[in-house]
């Protein structure tokens, strides 16, 4: 493990304490289809090869705890043209 595991649920495998920036989106309930989340990226050269980590969490209150919240694998994300 590199990240901080939650035993039950999955690995933090992002940071999650400054200064690491956290944004969070919510989506609609899952039907089983992937969901997409557009996020409007500026035109802005200064931004080439600049690397975003990003991670999914998939939260179901049907379920028991700890097994309401799951956690997906990060991504690393490079910017370029």
């Amino acid at each position: 493990p590199c990240g901080l595991v939650l035993p039950g649920v999955g690995e933090v495998l992002i940071g999650v304490t400054p200064p690491n920036p956290i944004l969070s989106f919510v989506g609609a309930p899952w039907t089983g289809a992937p969901q997409v989340f557009p996020v409007p990226t500026p035109a802005d050269n200064a931004l080439i090869s600049v690397h975003l980590w990003v991670q999914g969490a998939f939260f179901d209150p049907v379920f028991p705890a700890p097994e309401q919240l799951r956690l997906s694998n990060a991504l690393e994300i490079v910017l370029g043209l």
